[in-house]
């Protein structure tokens, strides 16, 4: 993944400036030490911290709206997170706004869930959607996320990307708009509208 995506500073500088590329160890032992602010979102992907956008209430419906999904369908089978960290490779440890990992939760009590346990990583994108659906899905599929779906909260729709490969795509992408109703083999039917506000 190019770390240009990440910033329209770095994009246009006459000349890009050195980076410092942090392991996931690092990054732990500086959130340990109290290096970050207690209230900043922030994730490591690729080596490189990134602080979260602020959550919209529109992007908070819908999040909630999922999260309560995944309960109704899943809970007790496996383990729901929200908003929390997943480890994806050495240098990756970004945090999805929803996941589904394999039982027991005691498993994660003193490490983060891996692509081996993980079977749906989730996003819900607003302004955020183009990093969501680029330099995110591309780490997401080099780290071999075998499920990832983004849920566009303006165009009301969920895009399901399946099949990952090493080289950040997936195989499969699915877009699914408000309306569809499609058939998922861990959830059952999944009514698209029913992550999304009526439109006004």
């Amino acid at each position: 993944m190019n770390i240009e995506r990440y910033s329209d500073e770095i994009r246009h500088a006459e000349r890009t400036p050195l980076l410092y590329r942090m392991s996931v160890e690092q990054y732990r032992t500086a959130i340990t030490a109290g290096v970050y602010p207690p209230k900043l979102r922030a994730e490591l992907l690729e080596g490189y911290v990134l602080q979260r956008l602020p959550t919209g209430s529109p992007q908070a419906y819908t999040l909630g709206c999922l999260t309560d999904f995944l309960y109704e369908r899943v809970a007790g089978r496996f383990v729901i997170g929200s908003q929390a960290p997943v480890e994806l490779s050495a240098f990756s440890r970004p945090e999805p706004d929803a996941y589904l990992a394999r039982p027991p939760r005691s498993s994660y009590a003193t490490t983060d869930p891996t692509p081996s346990d993980l079977v749906l990583v989730c996003e819900v994108a607003q302004s955020s959607i183009n990093f969501d659906k680029g330099g995110k899905k591309e780490t997401y599929a080099a780290g071999a996320v075998s499920e990832y779906w983004v849920l566009d909260v303006s165009a009301r729709a969920v895009t399901v990307y399946t099949e990952p490969r090493p080289d950040g795509t997936f195989a499969s992408e699915i877009d699914h708009a408000f309306g569809d109703i499609f058939d998922h083999n861990l959830l059952g039917r999944v009514a698209v509208d029913s992550f999304f506000p009526a439109a006004e």
